[in-house]
C-alpha cells in the first residue's frame, strides 16, 4: 500500500485528489471546495473551472493554469457517482486568481467552452436552475470529501475492478443512488459566473444547506489504480479552431485563399474568445478595389491576411482582413463605423460596410509573428550592394509571382541597386517567399545553383506597412 500511494502522489498528487460516492454532475451543480481550503477561498485565491476533460489528471490542468499567474495547488474532485470531475485553481495571489477568471473565462478548449467563478465555501453546493416539468427527486447536498492518500489500506479489496473514462467503475443499477440520478432534470440553461459571487447565509433553490448528518463515504478500491493508469500522459493542452463556420455565402473567388484556415494548430499558451476577434469584412466593394486599396486603408496594426470573396447574396466583391491583435481589429471597425454614421469616407473613396468576423485562433503565422526569434510579417527586405542592378524589379516580381502566386503579392519596390522590399497579402506567403530566397542564396555558387551574385543576399521581415507607413522612393531609373 505505501508504493501504491507514492505511485499515485507522483502520478495525480494525491494530497489534492479528493473523491465522494455522491451523485454529482458538472453540468448540473457546482459543489463547494473541500474544507482543506476554507482558507484559500476566504482570501480570494480559489477559483473553480469547469470544462477540463474528466480524465485528465492534476500535472497538465496546473500547467494550462499556470498560463495565468502563479498557482499553488490544484484540488481535484471526483464523484464515483457520475464518474465527473470537479477543479480547482489556488493561485498565490488574489490578483492572479484574478486574472485566471477572466482569462480562461469562455476558452475553447477540445470542443468544450471552459467556465469559471470563484470557490463556493466548503458545504454548499449550488445547483444551477432549469426548467422543471415535474418535481424532482431531492438531491444530496454537499458530501464531506476523502482524500485520495487517506483510504488507507481499504483499497485493497478491490483492486482490479475496471474503471470507466479513467475513474472507478459506477454503481449498479440497483443502486438507490443511481436511481436518484435518474430523477434529475434535464438542463436547458447555464448561468455563467463571469464575476465573483458569494453565497449568502439565507440561501434559495439553488443553494442546499449543508446536511445535518454527513453523508457515509465508502472508499471504492479502484480509484487509485485506474486513475494513475488510465489518464494519458501525453495529453496535449489546448487544440484551437474556429468555433463555427462563416456564413455560405461568402465565396473565395477564384485562387485567392478564403480566410478559414484549412489546418489546425496547437497553441501552447490558450487564447480566450476575445483575443480571437481578429477578422473584419469588408462587404459590397467595387470590383476594382485593388489588394493594395485595402491595405492602404488599414493604419490600427500589423495584419495576418487580407482576402477577397464574392458575396453570393448582395452579388458584390468582400474582402476579409485579419488582424495579429483583435483589440485592433475593434479599433479598425469603429474608424468605419464612425465613417458610416457620419457619411464621412476617409479611409477609403467610399463608405464601407464593416462587420466583425468569427473567432479566428492563432494559427502557425499568427505565433511566428508573436516568436520574437522570427518577427514574421507580410512584407521582406532584401539587402545586398549592387544585386538590384543584375536582378532588376522585373526579376523580381516574376520570382515572386511563381514562388506564390501574383493575388498575394502586393508590391514589389526597388528602393537602389542594393535594396528592395516586397508586400504580400498574407504572411504565410511572406514565410514562403523568405524560405525560397534563403534556399537560392545557400546554393548560390554550387553546381546546380544560383550565379554567384546571389551569394551574401540577406532576406528579413519588415514592419508591416499597416503598422508603419512605407516611405516609397527610388534612386533606380526603371
Amino acid at each position: 500500500m505505501e508504493l501504491l500511494d507514492n505511485i499515485l502522489r507522483e502520478q495525480v498528487e494525491g494530497h489534492d485528489t479528493w473523491i465522494t460516492e455522491e451523485p454529482l454532475h458538472s453540468d448540473r451543480c457546482v459543489p463547494g471546495i473541500p474544507a482543506a481550503y476554507r482558507l484559500e477561498q476566504r482570501e480570494d485565491r480559489a477559483v473553480y473551472v469547469k470544462g477540463v476533460p474528466h480524465a485528465w489528471q492534476n500535472g497538465p490542468f496546473q500547467i494550462l493554469v499556470a498560463n495565468f499567474g502563479e498557482v499553488e495547488k490544484v484540488p481535484c474532485l471526483i464523484s464515483l457517482g457520475s464518474e465527473h470531475t470537479f477543479r480547482w485553481a489556488i493561485m498565490a495571489t488574489a490578483e492572479e486568481a484574478e486574472n485566471l477568471l477572466n482569462g480562461m473565462h469562455g476558452m475553447r478548449f477540445e470542443g468544450e467552452y471552459l467556465t469559471t467563478s470563484m470557490a463556493t465555501p466548503p458545504g454548499r453546493t449550488i445547483r444551477l436552475l432549469a426548467p422543471l416539468t415535474q418535481a424532482p427527486a431531492r438531491l444530496p447536498p454537499t458530501p464531506p470529501y476523502t482524500p485520495y492518500h487517506s483510504l488507507g489500506a481499504g483499497l485493497g479489496a478491490f483492486l482490479g475492478a475496471p474503471a470507466v473514462h479513467g475513474h472507478p467503475s459506477p454503481a449498479s443499477s440497483t443502486d438507490p443512488q443511481e436511481k436518484a440520478k435518474e430523477n434529475i432534470p434535464p438542463v436547458t440553461q447555464y448561468t455563467t459566473p463571469a464575476t465573483r459571487a458569494k453565497s449568502s447565509a439565507n440561501s434559495d433553490a439553488t443553494a442546499a444547506p449543508a446536511p445535518a448528518t454527513p453523508a457515509p463515504f465508502v472508499p471504492i478500491s479502484t480509484s487509485w489504480a485506474n486513475i494513475a493508469s488510465a489518464a494519458n500522459p501525453n495529453t496535449g493542452v489546448v487544440v484551437l479552431h474556429p468555433t463555427r463556420p462563416v456564413s455560405s455565402r461568402l465565396q473565395p473567388v477564384g485562387r485567392i485563399p478564403s480566410v478559414i484556415r484549412s489546418e489546425r494548430h496547437k497553441v501552447v499558451i490558450p487564447e480566450s474568445q476575445a483575443e480571437q476577434m481578429r477578422v473584419v469584412f469588408l462587404l459590397n466593394l467595387p470590383n476594382n478595389l485593388s489588394l493594395q486599396d485595402v491595405s492602404n486603408g488599414v493604419q490600427e496594426g500589423p495584419l495576418v491576411q487580407i482576402a477577397f470573396g464574392f458575396d453570393e447574396v448582395e452579388q458584390a466583391k468582400f474582402a476579409g482582413v485579419v488582424f495579429q491583435y483583435a483589440r485592433d481589429a475593434e479599433v479598425f471597425h469603429q474608424v468605419l463605423q464612425k465613417e458610416r454614421a457620419e457619411s464621412r469616407p476617409e479611409r477609403f473613396r467610399f463608405i464601407v460596410d464593416a462587420v466583425r468576423g468569427d473567432p479566428f485562433p492563432a494559427d502557425e503565422a499568427i505565433k511566428a509573428m508573436g516568436d520574437p526569434k522570427i518577427n514574421a510579417s507580410r512584407r521582406l527586405t532584401m539587402v545586398k550592394k549592387g544585386f538590384f542592378f543584375v536582378f532588376g524589379e522585373r526579376h523580381l516580381t516574376n520570382l515572386c509571382n511563381k514562388v506564390v502566386g501574383e493575388e498575394d503579392v502586393q508590391l514589389v519596390w526597388l528602393y537602389n541597386g542594393g535594396n528592395a522590399t516586397v508586400v504580400f497579402s498574407n504572411v504565410r506567403a511572406a514565410m514562403k517567399m523568405k524560405a525560397e530566397l534563403d534556399r537560392l542564396t545557400a546554393g548560390a555558387g554550387l553546381p546546380g545553383g544560383q550565379p554567384a551574385v546571389w551569394a551574401g543576399l540577406q532576406t528579413t521581415y519588415s514592419k508591416d506597412p499597416c503598422h508603419v507607413p512605407l516611405v516609397l522612393t527610388s534612386a533606380i531609373n526603371n
